[in-house]
């Protein structure tokens, strides 16, 4: 049961901080034009709630496995610049 009610909140949590963070990242970035633009932002935005559930919102929901550690330092810079270059490819590219 733990595990189903974690899956819901982190289906709500991407929705809600998605649905936030494109509509943010749409006054700024012209995805509409092109399909490429708005895949890469979506692309971008999935890593950056990756790194930040695997980071921080793991360790306050209802699920307690062996296996919850946050991601290492290189892994979570790597991951966070490859978010942001891909949210910010549009701007330079298209």
């Amino acid at each position: 049961m733990r595990l189903l009610l974690e899956m819901l909140r982190i289906l709500l949590l991407l929705v809600l901080s998605g649905g936030v963070a494109w509509a943010m990242l749409s006054l700024f970035i012209p995805t509409e034009a092109d399909p490429l633009a708005g895949l890469s932002v979506s692309v971008g935005v999935l890593i950056g709630f990756f790194v930040l559930y695997r980071n921080k919102l793991q360790f306050s929901g209802w699920y307690e496995g062996a296996e919850r550690k946050p991601l290492s330092k290189n892994v979570s810079s790597i991951l966070v610049m490859t978010a942001l270059l891909l949210v910010f490819l549009p701007v330079v590219f298209f």
